[in-house]
């Protein structure tokens, strides 16, 4: 029993079934009477059927069959983008799903992307570690903790170089199908250019789910914790307590109108010494807790050896209400993450506001909820910041959008001036993009405008392009 295998396309113009490519050695077979199609050439292996998981070049349209040699082939019937063919008088058949072709061409596209990535880390990590050496050295770190320093970055450099090694993994796997004549034959079969880019549109929406993950869960604490190792044998911004104490720590709770001092804060832990909170009552009485240290457990905070100021809203002397050794108080809602991320926003100047999100979702939703009055300037960068934030996982999905444009469609071009046009526009849109957040950052756009307009627009010329390709 000999192996079958033929690949289909439908002429679009009197809608009649023809082959249009197999593979493997080849030997005549002719269609039976009454056969609407014409088979060039069939494919045999003598050794063993095929079945649904053998691997093909190409599986758009395909569909297997078994026949002994010089057999007559019918074809018995159509499905969507699959024909069946099999002996002229059986129905023996083993049609082929176009799942198939999306394994086909993710396998195809994953491991160019492993190669970019790799690429792109090891250029980077080795560009960064010939810069950083000299403050490496004064560091005093060791090769561990070098190793162990790039490796806290490595997700943030994932979020910068995911789309652009998407991109060019793209590129090269839509260069090597049209190289194949892989992209004519999927059309060939009836596949729309939409159709044949599902997958790597798919893989655009995975890559920027994983973009939003780690902007959301490691990227806000990798720059401390990158920090806290260089730090790690010379902590001199926190004395001795280490590399994850605040010193200093000032900050206003509008919301509730309280204003909190600390001597030294512990990022980490939540952990406060030396801490005053005051605030006024609306009789206008001012009271004032002192305590030597704070601890955020079980939802609230706990003071140790809490003393309590009480002032006259007159002005004058305050009374002292006495010391406790131990107190818990509920009624101050704020958290260890609003804290965070007030000591990440005051932090965040303005050139380093405008390059990219810098801020976590929850961060920005903590610190609004802490000041629920900003002036404008820090509104429009807290906007700004919230809106990139939610925009930059797009950039996987126009960046595909991008490729399959220049890549995929049907326009007659060379291949290299498809590929260099791709790269073009899209490095051309980074540059907008961190240019139009610049502008937002600074008051001259709004937010939502200066985070979501380059996606938009670039988004929407590539979908035009690609449909009128189609």
């Amino acid at each position: 029993m000999d192996a079958i295998v033929v690949c289909w396309r439908k002429d679009l113009r009197d809608s009649s079934v023809f082959i249009s490519s197999c593979y493997g050695t080849s030997h005549a077979c002719r269609p039976a009477r009454g056969a609407r199609g014409h088979l060039l050439s069939v494919a045999r292996d003598h050794s063993t059927a095929l079945t649904t998981t053998d691997k093909l070049r190409i599986t758009a349209g395909c569909s297997f069959c078994n026949c002994q040699p010089g057999k007559n082939l019918a074809l018995t019937g159509k499905l969507h983008l699959t024909a069946r063919w099999t002996i002229a008088s059986s129905s023996r058949t083993i049609p082929v799903r176009m799942r198939l072709l999306d394994r086909y061409c993710l396998r195809e596209l994953s491991i160019p992307l492993a190669y970019c990535l790799s690429g792109f880390l090891v250029f980077w990590i080795s560009f960064d570690l010939l810069n950083d050496l000299d403050e490496f050295q004064r560091a005093h770190l060791r090769v561990p903790d070098i190793a162990q320093y790039y490796l806290v970055r490595l997700p943030e450099l994932l979020v910068t170089v995911l789309p652009i090694s998407l991109l060019l993994a793209l590129l090269y796997v839509l260069g090597n199908h049209a190289r194949h004549n892989e992209l004519t034959a999927m059309r060939a079969a009836g596949m729309s250019l939409w159709r044949i880019c599902t997958p790597y549109l798919v893989v655009g929406a995975v890559c920027g789910v994983i973009i939003f993950v780690l902007n959301e869960i490691v990227v806000p604490d990798a720059a401390e914790a990158a920090n806290a190792i260089l730090t790690k044998y010379n902590p001199k911004t926190a004395g001795d307590l280490g590399p994850d104490w605040q010193l200093g720590l000032a900050f206003h709770n509008e919301k509730d109108n309280r204003i909190w001092n600390v001597s030294a804060y512990n990022k980490r832990t939540g952990q406060m010494r030396h801490v005053a909170v005051e605030w006024r009552l609306p009789d206008g009485t001012r009271r004032r807790y002192a305590a030597e240290s704070a601890i955020y457990t079980n939802g609230f905070w706990v003071f140790n050896g809490l003393k309590e100021l009480h002032y006259p809203p007159e002005g004058g002397l305050p009374s002292y209400r006495g010391e406790t050794n131990e107190m818990a108080i509920p009624d101050f809602k704020e958290t260890p993450e609003q804290i965070n991320s007030e000591i990440k926003f005051a932090a965040l100047n303005e050139a380093r506001a405008i390059k990219r999100p810098r801020l976590s979702l929850r961060e920005i939703l903590d610190y609004q909820r802490l000041h629920p009055t900003l002036n404008p300037r820090d509104k429009a960068r807290l906007q700004t910041q919230f809106h990139g934030r939610l925009a930059e996982p797009v950039k996987c999905l126009v960046v595909v959008l991008i490729a399959a444009a220049f890549g995929a469609s049907g326009a007659r071009r060379s291949v290299l001036v498809g590929v260099a046009g791709s790269i073009f526009i899209t490095f051309a849109y980074f540059i907008i993009w961190s240019f139009s957040f610049a502008l937002g950052t600074g008051q001259y756009l709004p937010p939502a405008v200066a985070a979501w307009a380059p996606n938009a627009l670039f988004a929407l010329s590539a979908i035009i392009f690609i449909h009128r390709s189609a």
